[in-house]
């Protein structure tokens, strides 16, 4: 092997090798250019909300979902794709985020807690998260939930864990309906599932970044001095 060709080998071996260590791709949705797979159920299936649409503007900012509740008891959702279910192990530690706005005919949010997100699981079950807060009418408010044990409760599955059942994820539920038997309308935007960065991913980026140029450089000084 020459010696060009050992360091082009080795300019790749390193490559390779920070490229390892970065985090798992994020899951976004900023529904800028359409609904993006997403849809809406409710306990009472299509009788319990309507006019889910995607809004081009309006958003925070830009597009957005919109759908409003029907049903005078239960609740209702949004559905992420099928395409985001998966192995979400790599996500261990990270965060779902996303935004909502609620609107409705009283001062007053009752149920549920804007955090009661769901993971539904291959097997059936559930990892639900929730906490004590609730929605703010009338404003857009930023949701963050860890993706962490103590966040979340395991039911109905198979699955011994939740760093278990976080590898047989199908999809993610995010709750729309925060007022107790009302029309309330919620918008959802910004939906992000993002894994924990590497410890050292960016400087051995940079590092092996940096390697491959010095290793070209002096090729390109010997070409620019037999041009001259």
């Amino acid at each position: 092997m020459s010696y060009a060709m050992l360091k082009r080998f080795s300019c790749a071996i390193a490559l390779a090798a920070a490229s390892s260590l970065v985090s798992a791709a994020p899951l976004v949705s900023g529904f800028d250019v359409g609904d993006e797979g997403w849809l809406v159920d409710s306990s009472q299936g299509t009788q319990g909300v309507t006019d889910f649409v995607w809004n081009a503007a309006g958003g925070n900012p830009g597009g957005h979902l919109s759908a409003r509740d029907i049903g005078d008891q239960g609740g209702w959702w949004f559905l992420s794709p099928l395409t985001w279910g998966g192995d979400w192990s790599a996500y261990l530690g990270g965060t779902i985020r996303f935004d909502v706005f609620s609107i409705a005919g009283q001062s007053e949010v009752m149920n549920p807690p804007v955090e009661a997100v769901v993971l539904v699981l291959e097997d059936g079950g559930r990892l639900r998260a929730g906490f004590g807060a609730g929605a703010v009418l009338d404003q857009w408010i930023s949701v963050e939930v860890p993706l962490v044990a103590e966040s979340f409760n395991l039911t109905n599955s198979s699955y011994a864990s939740f760093d278990e059942a976080l590898g047989h994820v199908v999809r993610l539920v995010i709750p729309g309906d925060f007022v107790y038997r009302q029309n309330d309308i919620t918008r959802l935007d910004n939906v992000q599932v993002r894994a924990v960065p590497a410890p050292g991913t960016l400087p051995l980026l940079v590092a092996a970044l940096l390697g491959c140029v010095a290793i070209r450089a002096p090729r390109r000084q010997c070409r620019s001095r037999r041009l001259r």
